[in-house]
């Protein structure tokens, strides 16, 4: 056997939030992606993204939208495991 280089690790976070109105949902996670930006872009070694970012309805049984849903992504990688 031989020692190997570090992989990368990479995960992914969210923030999410349901309602029914779809401007405070938007104002409600982009404020905790903006908080998150913060705590994560301290730390050395680990690199952050944007990733998905959604905004969707959510029907009742009457098929009428009930509320709506928001989730937004952020990707983190880094190559310090330790």
């Amino acid at each position: 056997s031989r020692p190997a280089a570090n992989d990368q690790v990479r995960a992914v976070v969210f923030a999410e939030a349901h309602g029914a109105n779809p401007a405070e949902l938007a104002r409600r996670v982009n404020q905790d992606v903006a908080t998150a930006l913060q705590l994560i872009r301290g730390k050395n070694g680990v690199s952050v993204k944007t990733g998905h970012q959604s905004t969707y309805p959510v029907y009742g049984r009457d098929q009428k939208i009930e509320n709506w849903r928001m989730r937004s992504e952020l990707v983190l990688e880094s190559r310090d495991l330790g």
